[in-house]
């Protein structure tokens, strides 16, 4: 999320820019879960690539999801409603990026003028928290991330983690992470 994004915590509404360790986010049902480590990063303007960020309008999920502008990463992850993926998965909500939402009209792609930054939340489990009125996910780096890294960029990544000594510590992902193009698939029948 980017500068200015509000999140509910426990403590109420919060600028994700100051929110420290030990905050305890809002999540589905009001159930809270307290963040471990913010990270941040700044996306710079690149006119040869595809637009970074993601701009969601008020409202386009439904009234008040979001209340209001809401500019996002390229990794932020929504969670939402899909009853007919129960029958296929047993799950019926999935995380899938915000990015393939995009429909030109309440989610559009943005590509910054200058840099942006943006902020990541770990939170003592994979959860979904509230961003503005709608749930986003928390950092996880995913099931294989491991796997993927090399040895030496894994140890690397591991060390902005002090409280964790191997991936295993991240926990399993709470929900299921689906692309739009994966979901357009597996609903069509």
């Amino acid at each position: 999320m980017a500068r200015g994004t509000i999140v509910r915590t426990t403590a109420g509404p919060v600028a994700v820019e100051d929110l420290m360790p030990g905050d305890a986010l809002i999540g589905p049902g009001g159930c809270a879960a307290t963040i471990l480590w913010i990270g941040g990063m700044q996306i710079a303007p690149d006119a040869d690539g595809p637009p970074p960020l993601t701009r969601v309008m008020p409202d386009a999920f439904g009234p008040g999801r979001p209340e209001a502008d809401l500019l996002a990463g390229p990794g932020a992850r929504r969670l939402h409603a899909q009853p007919a993926l129960r029958q296929i998965s047993g799950a019926s909500e999935v995380l899938t990026p915000l990015r393939d939402f995009r429909d030109g009209e309440g989610v559009i792609a943005v590509a910054p003028p200058r840099p942006v930054q943006v902020y990541h939340l770990l939170t003592e489990r994979h959860t979904v928290f509230d961003a503005g009125g709608i749930l986003l996910e928390s950092f996880h780096p995913g099931l294989r991330a491991d796997e993927i890294l090399e040895p030496e960029l894994r140890a690397r990544f591991l060390a902005l983690f002090p409280h964790l000594t191997e991936f295993a510590g991240f926990g399993p992902l709470g929900w299921p992470r689906v692309s739009g193009e994966t979901l357009a698939r597996l609903t069509a029948a």
